[in-house]
């Protein structure tokens, strides 16, 4: 697997299982109270993990809350959710194109921010309530489906690159922790126009979808861009992320070379053990 990966990515090296088990060391493992101190003493990870646990939240609210409430929009249900289908299915093949062109937090940002607008757009025609308006809730509706379908695909990626390697996998462990308050929240707000029965009370659950995704795309300004960057091994790597240096290609020669020394070191402690061996 590891072979066929380099070879996709044009990387000339071999690796077998020998090679694999003198790279990995025990040293490079986290305990989870050592990855819970190193989010929490580190001021900018920090808050990336603050906000990125916000837009988790967020982002799972919003999507599952407007999946939940298709069939409250009046019409055709089965039109409505053929409908809410396909704007989906659009916003993630955008997505995946896009995020390669855009970047990720820009891309997501922007999906953020025009679907809590769309949300918040829709109390319009639902205080008015005249059915010439009801294509235009419709539209609206869709278009925070379409919008945070995108985003709920691309925080995933967006997570794992902008997290440590020492703290990945519990870095996404407690986002995805935060996306699951979120999704059960979504059906109890999405009930709130069963309590207010008025015209307010019937678009207020997508109010606050919209405010809430509106909001955690506005936090995202916070976080760096990850397109084109070498995932962050270490916190200091982390920490680094979305810097701006005064010379561009200088910084681009700095990650190729520690890319290449990483490469020189992996191999020279192949053949050291290699060498053993053979003295054995």
């Amino acid at each position: 697997m590891l072979n066929k990966m380099a070879d996709v990515n044009g990387a000339k090296v071999r690796y077998d299982t020998d090679s694999i088990a003198c790279i990995i060391d025990k040293k490079h493992q986290t305990s989870f109270s050592k990855s819970v101190r190193i989010l929490i003493t580190s001021k900018q990870l920090f808050i990336r993990t603050c906000i990125l646990l916000f837009n988790w939240f967020a982002v799972n609210l919003a999507y599952y809350g407007i999946t939940m409430n298709v069939g409250k929009l009046g019409g055709d249900v089965y039109v409505n959710m053929a409908i809410s289908i396909t704007v989906g299915f659009l916003g993630e093949i955008v997505c995946l194109f896009a995020s390669y062109k855009i970047g990720r937090n820009r891309l997501y940002m922007f999906y953020m921010i025009i679907g809590g607008i769309g949300c918040l757009l829709t109390l319009l025609p639902s205080l008015l309530g005249q059915k010439s308006l009801h294509f235009l809730l419709v539209a609206l509706f869709m278009l925070g489906k379409l919008t945070f379908n995108g985003a709920f695909l691309l925080l995933y990626l967006y997570t794992a690159e902008v997290a440590p390697t020492v703290t990945r996998g519990f870095f996404l462990s407690l986002c995805s922790g935060a996306g699951r308050i979120g999704s059960m929240s979504s059906s109890y707000i999405g009930d709130l126009g069963l309590l207010l029965d008025t015209k307010f009370g019937r678009a207020l659950p997508i109010i606050i979808f919209g405010a809430v995704g509106l909001t955690a795309g506005i936090l995202c300004v916070f976080l760096p861009e990850t397109k084109d960057t070498i995932l962050p091994d270490t916190v200091e790597d982390a920490v680094k992320l979305g810097r701006v240096v005064d010379n561009n290609e200088k910084a681009e020669e700095d990650l190729e070379e520690r890319s290449r020394d990483d490469d020189n070191n992996d191999f020279e402690l192949l053949d050291k053990k290699r060498n053993d061996d053979n003295k054995m």
